[in-house]
């Protein structure tokens, strides 16, 4: 997992890349991709999990088998939101967004 096959932009998925760090702990087996600013309030965004020959892969080497993303629209008022969905059978994809200023 890193930032080239966790990626958020603004938009689609081939829209503006949003700059971050990408973090992920395999106790939890949780990818965390956290922005380097704040996202803009009403703003749409993607993110987006590499599939295919360049993807990210499990323990067993076993590559995503085809690109999962998600999308959503930071909010209005600040405070957490959390956005999830399931974007291939058995693949979690979980978004914590960070307080919009």
């Amino acid at each position: 997992m890193s930032g080239t096959t966790f990626t958020l932009r603004t938009g689609t998925a081939t829209g503006t890349a949003v700059a971050g760090a990408v973090t992920y702990d395999a106790a939890t087996r949780v990818a965390t991709l956290n922005p380097t600013a704040n996202l803009s309030a009403g703003t749409t965004h993607t993110a987006s999990l590499t599939g295919g020959g360049t993807a990210i892969r499990d323990a067993a080497n076993n590559a995503l088998a085809m690109a999962a993303n998600t999308r959503f629209t930071a909010g209005l008022t600040a405070g957490i939101v959390d956005a999830g969905t399931q974007p291939h059978p058995g693949h979690d994809l979980e978004l914590h967004r960070r307080p919009v200023m």
